[in-house]
């Protein structure tokens, strides 16, 4: 459910809302604020009511989502103006029949009671609703006095053999005239075949296990149960299906930590399943540099399949505290095992800041957990980048973070050690794996009990290096603006399925090529058929048709972002039904001006000036090349314009401009038309500086 709340200042998540100022998003770090200022505004009404007939009083109220069950909404949305009003309520908030263990042939009716409770100064005549099976009510009409009580019994009979195995979640819904009607969520799980299945945890010194923590989870998504307590041995009940599994296995006093996984694991009848902390062997990862401080050192396990991912990492100040193994034998290629580490320069205080280089390795496995693992690579052995980071935002320092890609479905760990801009670095990699490259600005914390505000985001994705090979690369650089390549996922970054549209373009990508976001004063997005504005937002329901569309989007940012004040872009194409089950990218290219700049992303003053420029097509989609490409420039942020000259054919061109005298900014406006009709203009206002 979608919940529209007030946007923060510098907030870039969300969809936009009806009202300026507000932003739509989904998730219960929304939804929990406003439940939490539903129960103030009660207790302001009701200040002498205890906590349990306020929490009684908001689910009592709640409004229920028809044709969705209790365990998937609870009592339903928050209604405040009911609460407020309303005088009865039951005083058990929510009914629940526990768990009737597989096989059900001796299960036993349970019957519990509920009494609702009148408030208020006149008699309330209640109808109860008639639940569905495994529930009935005794009594479907109570009378409930003025400041008095009326009780009935609800009992769940899962005996029933024509009923299916699984949870049952009803509300009983209790009605009145004058509008009164107290819900009362209800439940009871009518387990799944089940067995009883024995967890066993040995230390590495042969010991029961007392520190250890498990995750064992049904690879077809349905469950997750941890073991935890502090005995050798623990029993779960655990459904029959297949599982993954990972153990942590602690040793507080030796700081050391043996982790293992349970690639496969089938559930069929009651069974003992054993972590043995002796099949764990060292990790030893060795930088080449002779003082390399550890920054990173971590161990992951990930479970890859169609429709499931879950990971877990084991992470260690250094690579003596850790050790892994695989805890049986079982190999299956959807699990793959992971080992990295980050190295740099710990400096005289032992923070990595400023450190000149770092070294990221990475390896992996496909199967089962390694068995230990031991890597000491030479500097030949890796990929060396040299590169350059520009300012372009007062008082930011730079973050980098390398992350392995084993699979395109894989999370990962990496460091994240600030250095002061502008900054030139030498970056080691391992070339066992593609990287995600990431840049990030940040301002600092403004006190020690403060974290760090992140104001800008750049990727490069699945780059691939070689040993022994130098290559040079640049980072914010500008010009800052509109960016389709390299989309992280199959529907970025504009995007068709079926009849739906998905649009998020970065509108804040370097001149270097990567994409990029930023936090700004306001990001809008909007989407026309023909003349008509269809809404605002990422995310469009379409008629089936062919039709023309125009996607706008535009973004605004000010201190302490120097350039790219304001950003704006446009573009049109065709569109119909595609595919339902895949995803059909929209033919829409962005335009990169990629002008050579010092490194506070100046050009100089009063001279001819030449802006490299490179239109580039949303990779797998059907945009064609660059017909046609027209450029203006401005001096004065865009009050006044004048048209450049632009050489050369397709999508590579050369612009010609003529810098005045004097400090400023150049802006930037482009137009193109494609070899299919599709057309794009940007306007990005402060482009570059002028020195």
């Amino acid at each position: 459910m979608d919940i529209v709340a007030a946007k923060a200042k510098n907030g870039f998540i969300g969809d936009p809302a009806p009202v300026d100022g507000y932003v739509a998003l989904s998730g219960t770090s929304m939804a929990t604020p406003h439940v939490a200022g539903a129960a103030a505004i009660l207790t302001q009404e009701h200040p002498g009511w205890s906590s349990s007939l306020r929490k009684n009083t908001l689910m009592g109220s709640a409004e229920p989502t028809a044709g969705v069950g209790a365990f998937a909404q609870g009592a339903g949305r928050v209604d405040v103006a009911r609460e407020i009003t309303q005088t009865v309520t039951a005083d058990e908030g929510s009914l629940s029949f526990g768990l009737q263990q597989w096989p059900h042939g001796d299960d036993k009716p349970v019957t519990k009671t509920i009494t609702y409770r009148n408030s208020g100064t006149a008699t309330v005549d209640l109808t109860l609703s008639t639940p569905a099976a495994p529930f009935t009510v005794a009594a479907t009409h109570l009378s409930v006095p003025a400041g008095g009580t009326a009780e009935t019994t609800v009992t769940a009979d899962t005996g029933n053999p024509a009923l299916a195995d699984k949870p049952y979640g009803e509300h009983l819904v209790a009605t009145a005239t004058g509008g009164i009607r107290v819900v009362t969520p209800i439940g009871v799980d009518r387990e799944v075949e089940s067995y009883d299945v024995t967890v066993e945890t040995i230390n590495p010194d042969g010991t029961p296990s007392l520190d250890h923590y498990a995750t064992l989870f049904n690879l077809d998504g349905t469950g997750f149960y941890g073991v935890y307590q502090a005995q050798g041995t623990e029993k779960l009940r655990l459904p029959k299906g297949t599982y993954g599994a990972y153990m942590w296995i602690n040793n507080a006093e030796a700081e050391t930590t043996a982790m293992l996984t349970h690639t496969e694991l089938v559930v069929d009848g009651p069974d003992t399943i054993t972590f043995d902390g002796r099949k764990a062997k060292p990790i030893t990862v060795t930088a080449p540099q002779a003082g390399a401080g550890v920054a990173l050192a971590a161990v992951n396990a990930e479970w890859l399949l169609d429709d499931l991912g879950v990971g877990a990492t084991t992470l260690g100040l250094d690579f003596t505290s850790l050790s892994a193994g695989p805890a049986s034998p079982v190999a299956k290629n959807y699990f793959l095992a992971s080992v990295n580490g980050s190295f740099a320069d710990p400096g005289p205080d032992g923070t990595f800041e400023n450190s000149t280089w770092s070294t990221d390795l990475a390896y992996g496995r496909r199967g089962k957990m390694f068995s230990g693992l031991t890597k000491k690579p030479r500097l030949r052995d890796l990929a060396t980048i040299k590169a350059d980071y520009s300012v372009s935002a007062t008082g930011a320092e730079g973050v980098r973070s390398n992350f392995a890609q084993f699979d395109e479905r894989s999370s990962g760990w990496a460091s994240a050690v600030p250095f002061d801009l502008p900054a030139h670095r030498t970056e080691y990699l391992s070339v066992e794996a593609p990287w995600m490259l990431d840049f990030t600005q940040q301002t600092p914390a403004a006190t020690e009990n403060d974290h760090p505000e992140q104001i800008t985001d750049q990727t490069s994705s699945g780059s691939t290096f070689r040993a022994g090979h130098t290559y040079h690369q640049a980072w914010n650089t500008a010009v800052f603006g509109p960016n389709v390549t390299q989309p992280s996922w199959e529907g970025s970054w504009a995007s068709r399925q079926g009849d739906h549209l998905f649009a998020a373009v970065p509108l804040f990508g370097d001149g270097a090529g990567h994409p990029g976001w930023s936090t700004g004063d306001g990001e809008t997005v909007a989407l026309y058929r023909g003349k008509t504005k269809i809404g605002e937002g990422t995310e469009y329901d379409l008629p089936a048709g062919q039709a023309t569309y125009r996607l706008e989007a535009s973004a605004a940012r000010g201190a302490p972002h120097l350039f790219s004040t304001s950003v704006k872009a446009a573009w049109t194409f065709r569109s119909g039904h595609v595919s339902d089950t895949s995803y059909t990218r929209l033919p829409i290219s962005t335009i990169r001006f990629s002008p050579r700049l010092d490194v506070n992303n100046a050009a100089p003053a009063g001279r001819r000036f030449d802006i490299p420029l490179i239109v580039e097509q949303q990779p797998g989609s059907t945009a064609g090349k660059a017909r046609t490409v027209k450029v203006d420039v401005s001096y004065d942020d865009g009050k006044t314009w004048h048209r450049t000259d632009v050489r050369g054919s397709g999508n590579n061109r050369t612009v010609t401009v003529n810098h005045p005298r004097g400090a400023g900014f150049a802006s930037l406006r482009v137009s193109a038309t494609d070899t299919r009709g599709n057309t794009v203009t940007e306007t990005v206002i402060r482009a570059y500086a002028l020195r």
